[in-house]
C-alpha cells in the first residue's frame, strides 16, 4: 500500500453568526452602520424596514479575518495532469449579508459573510479567485460592537475635563511665575 498524498484539511472554527439584543431595531441598525464605517466595510445596499444590509470589503490584504489555503490548481495541457499550489495571493474580498428582525423587545441580528482571495494560477500565471473560511472575528467584534453602550461623555459622567496650562520654558524651569 502506497501513500498517494497528505493535504492537512482546512480548519474549522466556531464562529457565532447571530445574536439577541434588548434593544430596539434603530439603535441596534445604527451601531452596526457605525462598526461597517469604522472598518472600512462599504454598505452597498440596505433596507430598515425589510432589515437586510449587504456591505463589501473589496481588494484589502490580510486581516486576519479569514483562513486563505493556496489553491491547487492542475495543467491538463500535457497528456500527464500536473497538480500545483497556486503561486502566491493578490487580494481579499469580503461580502457580508446581514438581517436585523426585531421580535417584540428584542431585536435578532444574523450575519453571513462570504470571504474570498485572488490568487495567481500556478500554470496561467493569471489571477483567479478561491473561497476561504471565516475564522469568525470579523463575526464576533461586529456583534459585541452592537452590545456595547455608547460611552458618555467625561463630564456627564461626573468627571471633569482635564485643565489645560501652557507655561513658557523659562516658569517650567522655575525661573518665572
Amino acid at each position: 500500500m502506497g501513500l498517494l498524498g497528505c493535504q492537512q484539511p482546512q480548519p474549522t472554527y466556531h464562529v457565532e453568526r447571530s445574536r439577541s439584543y434588548q434593544q430596539d431595531k434603530a439603535e441596534v441598525w445604527n451601531k452596526i452602520l457605525r462598526f461597517l464605517q469604522d472598518n472600512d466595510l462599504t454598505v452597498r445596499r440596505s433596507d430598515f424596514a425589510a432589515g437586510t444590509i449587504e456591505a463589501v470589503r473589496m481588494n484589502y490584504q490580510d486581516a486576519g479575518w479569514a483562513e486563505c489555503e493556496l489553491a491547487v490548481r492542475t495543467d491538463r495541457s500535457s497528456d500527464t495532469t500536473r497538480p500545483r499550489r497556486a503561486r502566491q495571493r493578490v487580494d481579499r474580498s469580503l461580502t457580508l449579508q446581514i438581517v436585523v428582525r426585531g421580535t417584540g423587545a428584542a431585536t435578532e441580528v444574523a450575519l453571513d459573510p462570504t470571504f474570498t482571495e485572488r490568487q495567481i494560477h500556478p500554470w496561467r500565471n493569471l489571477p483567479f479567485e478561491t473561497g476561504c473560511v471565516s475564522k469568525g472575528v470579523l463575526e464576533k467584534a461586529l456583534l459585541d460592537a452592537i452590545s456595547a453602550q455608547p460611552a458618555a461623555p467625561p463630564i456627564a459622567r461626573g468627571l471633569t475635563a482635564p485643565r489645560l496650562e501652557f507655561r513658557t520654558c523659562r516658569q517650567q524651569a522655575g525661573f518665572a511665575k
